[in-house]
């Protein structure tokens, strides 16, 4: 589903020049939910924005789907609205949108019929436990309830590849474990893909492997951690 060769990502000038990522390369199969972790400062925010075609290299190449990622920006605009979905750390919901609004967005992109968006959406919604909040706007709700229906609006159009970047950090520990099963669940059903970077625990042993930035490098590509239950 992705595979990235060598990417390399520096920002700044001169003495300024920091080196972000430093030609990190790995392989991720359809279906796989991979965490991705590391110190902050590591590279794993650079990295996400990289593979979610946010931004580009500085060397290196992407791969979806056995393509080559290419350069313009038509094309990048794209594939992310039919190949990707986000869940981005400050949630990034659009704050003039209701909580159903914000879900049924990506669906009205792809052009989607109304109806069909609506239900969609409302669907999602009962998933991440909103279904009583569908009216509330992104100022009303508590930071718990944004990440889900940030969660809930990635999640909707069952993109083949999810790019999430701490998607339990605000969340309690029982509804960060139902967030997590409906992952694994959209996994299993629609042979989605997740790459999530996170410090949770919790998450890595639910994962299939654990990718281990440091520096900028990948200095581990660790087995599975799945727990037996």
């Amino acid at each position: 589903m992705l595979k990235f060769d060598a990417l390399s990502k520096s920002y700044g000038q001169g003495a300024a020049r920091m080196q972000a990522l430093r030609g990190v390369s790995a392989e991720i199969n359809a279906g796989e939910m991979v965490a991705l972790c590391g110190p902050s400062g590591s590279g794993k925010s650079t990295l996400l924005n990289l593979l979610g075609l946010l931004d580009t290299p500085d060397q290196g190449q992407i791969y979806l789907q056995g393509r080559q990622v290419p350069t313009d920006i038509t094309a990048l605009t794209e594939l992310r609205c039919h190949l990707l979905g986000f869940i981005f750390q400050r949630y990034n919901l659009l704050p003039v949108l209701t909580a159903q609004e914000n879900v049924e967005y990506p669906l009205a992109l792809l052009g989607v019929a109304k109806a069909k968006r609506s239900a969609q959406a409302a669907a999602m919604l009962e998933a991440v436990g909103l279904s009583h909040v569908a009216t509330h706007k992104p100022d009303q709700l508590s930071g718990g309830q944004q990440q889900r229906v940030a969660i809930a609006r990635a999640l909707v159009k069952r993109p083949p590849l999810v790019i999430a970047d701490e998607p339990t950090a605000n969340l309690d520990g029982e509804t960060a474990e139902q967030i997590i099963e409906l992952m694994q669940q959209l996994g299993r059903d629609a042979n989605t893909t997740f790459l999530i970077a996170s410090h949770d625990p919790r998450l890595y042993q639910r994962c299939d492997r654990v990718l281990t930035l440091k520096d900028g490098c990948l200095s581990q590509f660790q087995p599975q951690l799945r727990s037996a239950s």
